[in-house]
């Protein structure tokens, strides 16, 4: 049996254990938990099988795999990247390594990943569950990380948010202009921001504001009807 997006790297036994077979079976049905915590900002992260496929989601929105990764999946189609050019990449919200995953498996092999990822959970199933993309991954705040890393990058991924919602400090222009410093020449930033809620238009707003003082130029992507992807250049 070909298992789809788990090429599990933990104990063999998680692999050949009847319980992990029949609940992948039960996934075809309805979702099936794997396991669920807590975060730190208080939202409950589940792993669960749906349809074959390992996935995090929390109460409202998917945070590693499913809609996001089929998201940003989309947007490196529509904007045919020049990968050959691309030799470090920074994932702000790496998650359970979605993007890189992505990255990794359908345009580039030697780029150097880099991810920031502040909650441990999301980390640890990554190291657990998923595919090692070979990314160098920090447990850290991205505001934090972003005003004191040193390096740049060719291309900069944002997928920060808590729930349905990017977080205030994530939307101001000083996070931008700190992202903004860290891009090599001719990088580019791809910001992933969810329209779906009524309060979401203001900040949508303000957000295209924001953008458009930091940067010259400012690209709007649509995915998955609520997914608007910020190209910023």
């Amino acid at each position: 049996m070909k298992l789809t997006n788990f090429e599990y790297k933990g104990p063999p036994a998680i692999r050949r254990t009847f319980l992990f077979y029949l609940k992948y079976l039960l996934s075809f049905i309805w979702p099936v938990r794997v396991e669920k915590v807590i975060a730190s900002n208080g939202n409950a992260l589940n792993l669960v099988f749906e349809y074959g496929r390992l996935v995090v989601n929390t109460g409202e929105a998917n945070y590693s795999y499913g809609n996001l990764q089929r998201a940003f999946e989309g947007v490196f189609r529509e904007l045919a990247l020049p990968w050959e050019q691309i030799e470090n990449i920074l994932i702000l919200g790496f998650g359970s390594g979605s993007v890189a995953q992505s990255i990794r498996k359908s345009y580039s092999q030697k780029a150097n990943l880099v991810g920031v990822e502040r909650d441990a959970t999301l980390i640890r199933w990554y190291r657990t569950y998923f595919p090692d993309t070979g990314a160098h991954i920090f447990e850290s705040d991205a505001h934090h990380f972003v005003q004191n890393c040193q390096s740049t990058f060719d291309l900069i991924v944002v997928d920060l948010f808590e729930g349905l919602d990017v977080p205030d400090q994530f939307r101001g222009r000083d996070f931008l202009l700190s992202c903004k410093s860290l891009l090599a020449p001719r990088g580019k930033l791809l910001y992933n921001f969810v329209k779906e809620q009524p309060k979401h238009e203001a900040q949508y707003a303000d957000l295209l504001d924001a953008f458009g003082k930091t940067f010259k130029s400012v690209r709007i992507l649509t995915q998955m009807d609520i997914n608007r992807i910020f190209l910023a250049e």
